[in-house]
């Protein structure tokens, strides 16, 4: 490099110190046009303008970088990676951080753990999740305390159905940052998953939504609280939660029926027959809602009507439905 070349490259070098980000882009771009030799100013283009948020530009100079770097070029992967991912471009971040992990690799450099999380989130937003768990656990690995790694991790082990190694990753994730509201709601929804097989596991969700609602009081926690206390029968407990949560979610079938099942249980009938009814508008010929409001209005004393909700879940069961057949007999033997 003559004297010259060195001054220009020493000048560009300290805007990039200084964080004159716009300045040494264009100072480096200069000297990478009119001196071929000088492509690790392509480097600095490219970091310059990623600063910037110029994502475009800085993957143009990064792919100029690493054409001239060849083994060299791994930092330049680095940011083609980093680049794709700020623009969305998960496919083509995948292919650049791939690049980056296997060039690092075969020099047998580290490998950044924050490509690794990157890459892991790429395949995720991909929905290519058995891929995603290795580059996931590197990253939870090399950065224990970062509570957003062990969340990715949890949710795509939930996804490929390896449901204890979900639940251990948001524990630790949660050990980093107790108050991380998506890992709270994730492993929330895991042990409820887990209430029919394992009684256990309802305390756990119990545990775990008052957690949630001691962070934020808002319908995650109303949901997931009240779907645990009615799994636990705690149904006093769980309607005025569940009925917070229905009326977040109106247009929700399920979640009238929860509620409905809730004030049933805990014999608030009147309350309990209207959630079942609004229930049954969004989701017409639900047996299950049927048979729950048959009973609503038998125990309240509303015979008429509750024969008609029993016949209604026979004649949607295909007629197959034991107890609807035997709330219809029940109530046939006494109408005078």
């Amino acid at each position: 490099m003559g004297r010259a070349a060195a001054q220009d490259w020493d000048r560009a070098r300290a805007l990039f110190d200084q964080k004159k980000y716009g300045e040494a882009a264009a100072a480096f771009d200069a000297l990478a046009r009119a001196r071929p030799e000088l492509w690790q100013a392509w480097y600095y283009v490219g970091a310059s303008q990623f600063q910037l948020e110029h994502h475009r530009d800085a993957i143009d100079a990064f792919r100029r970088y690493v054409a001239a770097a060849g083994d060299e070029g791994g930092s330049g992967y680095y940011y083609l990676g980093f680049a794709h991912y700020q623009l969305k471009e998960y496919a083509e971040a995948i292919r650049e951080f791939t690049r980056y992990l296997a060039l690092s690799r075969k020099l047998g450099k580290p490998v950044e753990a924050t490509a690794q999380a990157a890459l892991g989130r790429a395949y995720l937003f991909t929905d290519r999740f058995a891929e995603a768990v290795d580059p996931l656990v590197a990253a939870t690995t090399a950065m224990p305390g970062n509570a957003n790694n062990h969340y990715y991790l949890g949710y795509v082990y939930a996804r490929l159905g390896r449901r204890p190694e979900a639940i251990a990753a948001l524990r630790q994730g949660l050990t980093a940052s107790p108050a991380d509201v998506d890992s709270l709601v994730l492993l929330g929804d895991l042990y409820l998953q887990q209430a029919k097989d394992n009684r256990a596991a309802i305390k756990d969700a119990i545990a775990v939504g008052e957690r949630l609602a001691a962070v934020r009081d808002a319908e995650p926690a109303w949901g997931l609280l009240g779907q645990a206390y009615l799994a636990d029968g705690q149904f006093a407990r769980a309607a005025p939660l569940l009925d917070r949560y229905a009326q977040a979610h109106p247009d929700s079938g399920a979640a009238w029926f929860n509620l409905g099942l809730a004030r049933s249980r805990s014999e608030q009938w009147p309350g309990a027959a209207t959630a079942l009814e609004q229930s049954l508008r969004l989701r017409p010929g639900n047996v299950p809602a049927l048979l729950e409001l048959g009973y609503v209005y038998e125990s309240d004393g509303k015979l008429d009507q509750a024969r008609r909700a029993y016949e209604s879940a026979w004649e949607s069961s295909g007629r197959a439905d034991e107890t609807a057949r035997q709330g219809i007999d029940r109530l046939k033997a006494r109408t005078p």
